[in-house]
This record gives C-alpha cells, sequence and structure tokens, in this order.
C-alpha cells in the first residue's frame, strides 16, 4: 500500500507497507507471468522441468499477442480439461479438422506432472479411407496456401504433402527463417499440445501459440471458465484465424452435454479410457496425489 487516509494516526513504528496486500510467489518465464499461492513454492523453472527445454525454440517470449477471449461453459473445469488432453472426441465433435489432421498417429508424452500430445498436421486422418490420394482436401489446400505454396501447381499428392509443406517453409526466405531455424520438420507443420498442471493448455505452432486457462467457478461445480490468448511471431503475418472460434463453439456445444451425463446414475466411476486417452488418466492421477493427505 503506498498511501492511506490520515497516516499520521497509525500507532508508532506502523508504515503503509504493514497493510498492503499478501505477496505472492510470481516468476516472468516464456514472456507469461507465473503465480503461486503457496508461501514457500518450488522454483518455477523446476515445477515446468523438461517442458522449458521442449518450448525453448519457439521462443514464446518474442511472440506478440494478438488476441485475447474468455467463454463461460457449463462443465466442471476437469472436464473440460479431458476433452483438451484427448483427440478421440474429434471424429465426432470437430470432424471438418479430420481432413488435415492425422488424430490417429499421435505422440503422447508424459513429464512429471505435465504431458505432451505431437498430432501430424498436413495429411488427412486414416478413417477418412481416402482412395484417391492425388486429390487434395481444401483444408489442406489453404493449409499450402499459408505456407505460401500454389496449390494448382502442385505435383504431389497425400503421400508427399507434408513434407513438401515442411521443406517448402524450410528452403522459402522469408522473415520467418530465424524462427524456423531452431524446429525440427516436423514442428513446421504438426500441433504440439502440452498440458501444464493444473490448468494450462498450450499449443504451439512453428508461428503462433494458443494458450488456454482453465478456471473453476467459485461456487458452482458445473461452471468454468477459459481465457484463451492467442500469440504470434511479429513475422508470421498470419490472416485471422477462424478455426479456433469454430473449436470453441463446437466444444462449448458438447461440453454440457458432457458434464449432464457425469450426473447420470448410468455413469461408472472408472470408465474404461483408450490408450489414446492416457494423458486424461496422467491429469486425474496427478491431481489425486496433491489432494490426498
Amino acid at each position: 500500500m503506498r498511501t492511506i487516509p490520515d497516516a499520521d494516526q497509525l500507532a508508532d513504528g506502523q508504515t503503509c507497507e504493514d497493510f498492503g496486500l499478501v505477496e505472492l510467489a510470481c516468476r516472468n518465464w516464456g514472456g507469461f507471468i507465473w503465480f503461486n499461492m503457496d508461501a514457500d513454492p518450488d522454483p518455477l523453472e523446476d515445477y515446468l522441468g523438461t517442458v522449458t527445454e521442449l518450448l525453448a525454440p519457439y521462443h514464446l517470449s518474442e511472440m506478440q499477442l494478438t488476441s485475447t477471449s474468455t467463454v463461460e461453459w457449463d462443465c466442471n473445469w476437469k472436464t473440460a480439461i479431458d476433452a483438451a488432453n484427448e483427440s478421440y472426441h474429434t471424429t465426432s465433435v470437430h470432424p471438418q479438422m479430420l481432413w488435415y489432421m492425422d488424430d490417429v498417429n499421435t505422440q503422447l508424452d508424459f513429464y512429471s506432472q505435465h504431458s505432451r500430445c505431437i498430432t501430424p498436421m498436413g495429411s488427412p486422418s486414416p478413417r477418412l479411407h481416402l482412395e484417391d490420394q492425388s486429390m487434395i482436401p481444401g483444408a489442406l489446400q489453404d493449409m499450402m496456401l499459408q505456407a505460401g505454396m500454389d496449390p494448382s501447381t502442385y505435383g504431389g499428392d497425400l503421400t508427399t504433402l507434408r513434407r513438401d509443406i515442411q521443406q517448402h517453409k524450410r528452403a522459402q526466405a522469408s522473415d520467418m527463417k530465424g524462427p524456423y531455424d531452431e524446429l525440427s520438420d516436423d514442428q513446421l507443420t504438426d500441433s504440439h499440445h502440452y498440458f501444464i498442471f493444473p490448468n494450462i493448455s498450450l499449443t504451439l505452432r512453428a508461428e503462433s501459440a494458443t494458450v488456454i486457462a482453465h478456471h473453476p467457478h467459485p461456487t458452482d461445480p458445473d461452471q468454468m471458465t477459459a481465457h484463451i490468448s492467442v500469440l504470434q511471431h511479429p513475422a508470421a503475418h498470419l490472416a485471422e484465424d477462424q478455426t479456433l472460434s469454430q473449436l470453441l463453439e463446437q466444444d462449448g456445444f458438447n461440453l454440457p452435454r458432457v458434464q449432464r451425463g457425469l450426473h447420470s446414475r448410468g455413469f461408472q466411476q472408472g470408465a474404461a479410457l483408450l490408450p489414446q486417452e492416457a494423458r486424461i488418466r496422467h491429469f486425474h492421477d496427478v491431481l489425486d496425489a496433491y489432494l490426498t493427505p
């Protein structure tokens, strides 16, 4: 506190500093301010662990905030995190993504309390069973245009497109050459989704990042708030992405129905989870360990 009325009437030895707000442990890392309610928390870098090394090539602190939004969903915050931590629901909730995302051949990694999912982008899902590999779907043509490629002159097919997009990005002389230098070829196309316990979803592309902070409702366990921030490398010059809005609308439609299902008498606790949903189990195992005395 900098000043209070009639400070001269304070008892001897008392100052404005004696009546300030309670201080929280805060650190600046990756362009974000992290805080911890614990009076004596572990160092942030120790808590994040390997994640700091994995995120370093993206240079998050150099990205610029391009948009923020807030959505309120009629579901528990953990329900939304469960959805963010698996791609199993893509085929039923986000079917448009199947045309440019391989939701089957995803890679799951676990780092202490955190986790990561790598999803190949630039090739359609095997679930579509496309017979004509020479036809490039519109969603993939859009991806080519964003990379600076001309779909009308492309001589490859769906089996080579992802690698060709990567090589084109790598070869072209552009302002993004610097940010690309530290990324692998796969990182130039694929989506790397990190879950940072307890409530941060971070989706990374070569040129941008989307951060979603899931917050519980203060009184109603069947409601939550998600704060969404979109960041972009200054050199990227990306057009406004309508994909995120569509995904949020679809999740906003589906999640309340999932939440109602959790209250159903027919819901059996400990329902079976598929291997591709392993991040859900990991999240709840970590959460249970924190809550267990």
